[in-house]
């Protein structure tokens, strides 16, 4: 009976760290990557070369450009 008893201290053990993990993974790094991916893939929808307002910009520094995208002014990368 001690037996079973510590081995389902043990699995209770590994299911609330797998559930901390889980948990971690969804509030710390998921919204990290799930932003980063957002604005890569926001650069590859935009409008380039003008901002929002309709004004053209075509002045590329540090190898960035702005471009409008769902109304809003972004800088993405130059890509020639």
């Amino acid at each position: 009976m001690k037996e079973a008893t510590e081995e389902l201290s043990s699995m209770l053990v590994v299911v609330i760290l797998i559930g901390m993990l889980i948990a971690f993974f969804l509030t710390v790094i998921w919204p990290a990557l799930h932003s980063n991916f957002e604005s890569q893939s926001s650069c590859d929808k935009a409008i380039c070369g003008r901002k929002c307002d309709g004004v053209v910009n075509n002045d590329v520094s540090d190898g960035m450009i702005w471009c409008c995208y769902k109304k809003h002014d972004i800088q993405c990368p130059y890509k020639g």
